[in-house]
């Protein structure tokens, strides 16, 4: 039974998702693990049409990543990804890129829950989880679990957006994979240039909304680690937090 909880799905890296040395963008994938992950859902019966049918939707919390290698440019490549577990409110599903030759590229896992629609409240999986889909595949990191995040260093603030109308989804909220990009303009071109992202872990804290003002603030622990954090600067709400860990090209 638990095979059947696995997709795969393909995808090629297109010009427009490739980034200054012809790699495929952090953002992108993760806009691939995202459709990935729709796709899924919908085919084992709770996606999108299915939660919104119990005025729910379906938020990111955490996620966790692990990049062997970048995809290129032109490359083919297949997300596989199936649903991993659940407890209390969390829906845990996993992730795994590969290339054409079945290589790893990249392992990821993450934690979902579902809101109310109206009032943004979290609902216990028990109200919503299909039981045709509890009998999971082998997670990909079984010893991790999910923390938040915290570091005993003072972040600098080392830029500022608005949140555009581009930014948003079918939510009317930021779209999570824009996190990602607006964490990497916290960052120097120069270091950007010459490192690869090689892991990566996120907290989502809270909604970006339309025309919100974001400070993006970060710390470095040595010359390949960074401490990142997204801040709104009306209320200082804490949207976002990750920690990422670096490679030379």
């Amino acid at each position: 039974m638990s095979e059947n909880l696995i997709s795969v799905i393909p995808f090629t890296v297109h010009s427009f998702q490739a980034d200054v040395n012809a790699n495929a963008r952090i953002s992108a994938l993760f806009n691939f693990m995202q459709e990935a992950a729709w796709q899924s859902a919908e085919k084992l019966g709770f996606g999108f049409d299915y939660l919104m049918a119990h005025n729910l939707i379906w938020v990111l919390s955490r996620q966790y990543l692990r990049i062997q290698r970048l995809p290129k440019w032109g490359e083919d490549i297949r997300i596989k990804t199936w649903p991993s577990g659940q407890e209390k409110i969390f829906c845990y599903r996993d992730y795994e890129l590969l290339d054409s030759e079945d290589n790893i590229l990249l392992q990821s896992t993450s934690a979902w829950f579902a809101v109310n629609v109206e009032n943004r409240r979290p609902q216990r999986t028990s109200t919503f989880y299909p039981e045709t889909a509890s009998d999971f595949p082998a997670k990909i990191f079984p010893d991790r679990s999910f923390q938040k995040l915290s570091w005993g260093m003072e972040d600098v603030l080392s830029n500022t957006l608005s949140v555009g109308f581009q930014d948003l989804d079918v939510n009317d909220h930021a779209n999570n994979t824009r996190y990602i990009d607006w964490l990497m303009e916290g960052l120097p071109l120069s270091f950007l240039k010459h490192h690869f992202l090689a892991e990566l872990e996120m907290n989502f804290l809270a909604e970006a909304v339309y025309q919100d003002r974001i400070a993006i603030l970060q710390s470095a622990e040595g010359s390949e680690r960074y401490n990142h954090r997204l801040q709104r600067e009306a209320d200082g709400a804490e949207l976002f937090r990750a920690q990422t860990r670096w490679q030379p090209l």
